[in-house]
């Protein structure tokens, strides 16, 4: 699996647009999209934080995204 790290190295104008992007606010916050077989796209709102050259973001246990990422991982 691909890394910020590895984004940070082969593209480093994306990563720098990417980290600008998710820290505009002051703290790193953005969209996933989770897909659901034939259904439309589910977009939510999540926190994320580039920590030890990861992307990460907390999904809370039981709530419909946390569904939609055991249903389907990618």
């Amino acid at each position: 699996m691909a890394t910020w790290n590895d984004l940070e190295r082969e593209s480093p104008g994306l990563a720098e647009t990417g980290r600008r992007l998710l820290t505009r606010s002051g703290i790193g916050e953005g969209l996933l999209a989770t897909v659901r077989g034939d259904a439309a796209p589910r977009i939510h709102p999540v926190y994320a934080e580039i920590v030890d050259g990861h992307l990460v973001t907390f999904v809370i246990e039981g709530s419909a995204k946390a569904a939609d990422l055991a249903a389907d991982g990618r």
